[in-house]
């Protein structure tokens, strides 16, 4: 079962993804099961093909998912069904949530599939919740001696000082929803004027966010692959913003012109050890299975900071995760075969 969409922020490029993921699997190797989620968290069966309200692409954005038949969930025999259908249910053998942000990337379907007894490809109920948790990432990776950039946590409700957050990260800062993803709930401020809005708007996003310290340096990405003996991609990429100031929702997503993806991305031989040994470490340090992206800032000092792990990459045609591995001999389709074998495998810790 390949499920997307999803009542997230990230809805529309969970579609992309998907829609690139069921083009590309093996079909001689697998029976696909689409199931699409609506805004409004409504599950549906989908056809093997044209679910998609229109065929934009994800520069152009506004994509729609079409309605299927409405499925449900017999939790006595842990088995699906459509409700035209009952009586007609069907189990799958794994579950690939190709399903970006909350609701999907953050333990929520991971601890759905495991109360089924279904194997999920990606990350685990725990790691899955550390790593859409920016707070609780970084606190585990500086635990871990891994370094990150300086920041701070702020709740909705309690009280803060903008003065001691500038004087202890100075400026300019960035302020991140807690709990988001491509970059959505994300604003910098340049100046103390600015921090305010940028803490109010980012509030709308999540409860919890973090104020982070500025990173002068590149910004680049490494893919893993595994469970108990997760390998790094054999190249990097970077990302190199033009129109846009930082890698922002729209330059992800939208506006093509604004950002310039590289790969693989021209580092020293030994940037990119240190970042494998560096990206695999972070992987097993939070707990993570199948697949991640490892987002870096590389100094000019030659410092590694690690900004975050996604545990579900994007899966669209401009994406770094696949990528990076097609790069490194490993095709998009054997990826796909991939990470499915190592969903049925976790249980074995293979």
């Amino acid at each position: 079962m390949i499920l997307f969409g999803g009542n997230s922020t990230e809805h529309e490029v969970s579609l992309i993804s998907a829609k690139n993921v069921i083009e590309n699997i093996d079909r001689q190797l697998f029976d696909v099961i689409p199931v699409g989620i609506t805004n409004d968290g409504s599950w549906y069966l989908m056809p093997q093909t044209g679910f998609l309200s229109d065929d934009r692409s994800v520069e152009n954005a506004g994509l729609k998912l079409k309605v299927g038949k409405p499925i449900g969930i017999n939790l006595i025999n842990k088995k699906f069904f459509t409700l035209d259908r009952p009586n007609d249910t069907f189990v799958p053998d794994v579950i690939f949530p190709v399903l970006h942000g909350a609701n999907g990337e953050d333990g929520s379907v991971q601890g759905l599939a495991q109360l089924l007894g279904i194997p999920v490809v990606g990350c685990g109920v725990l790691g899955s919740a550390i790593c859409m948790d920016k707070d609780v990432t970084k606190r585990l990776l500086t635990e871990a001696g891994i370094v990150n950039a300086e920041f701070v946590t702020l709740r909705k409700g309690e009280s803060y000082d903008i003065d001691e957050i500038i004087i202890k990260l100075g400026l300019p800062l960035f302020v991140k929803a807690a709990n988001g993803g491509s970059s959505v709930g994300v604003n910098k401020a340049k100046t103390k004027a600015d921090l305010p809005n940028a803490i109010e708007d980012s509030f709308k996003y999540d409860n919890k966010i973090i104020v982070e310290a500025a990173v002068a340096g590149r910004e680049l990405e490494i893919s893993v692959l595994g469970n108990l003996t997760p390998e790094a991609s054999k190249v990097m990429g970077e990302i190199v913003p033009a129109a846009e100031e930082y890698y922002s929702y729209a330059a992800k997503y939208v506006n093509d012109s604004g950002v310039q993806l590289v790969a693989p991305a021209e580092i020293p031989e030994k940037v990119l050890a240190s970042a494998q040994d560096i990206a695999v470490k972070a992987f097993k340090c939070l707990e993570c299975s199948g697949m991640a992206r490892v987002d870096f800032f590389l100094q000019k000092d030659g410092v590694l900071l690690v900004n975050e792990l996604n545990t579900i990459p994007g899966f669209t045609n401009i994406s770094m995760y696949p990528k990076l591995f097609a790069l490194s001999g490993v095709e998009y389709r054997d990826l796909i075969t991939k990470l499915i074998n190592l969903a049925d495998n976790i249980s074995l810790g293979g």
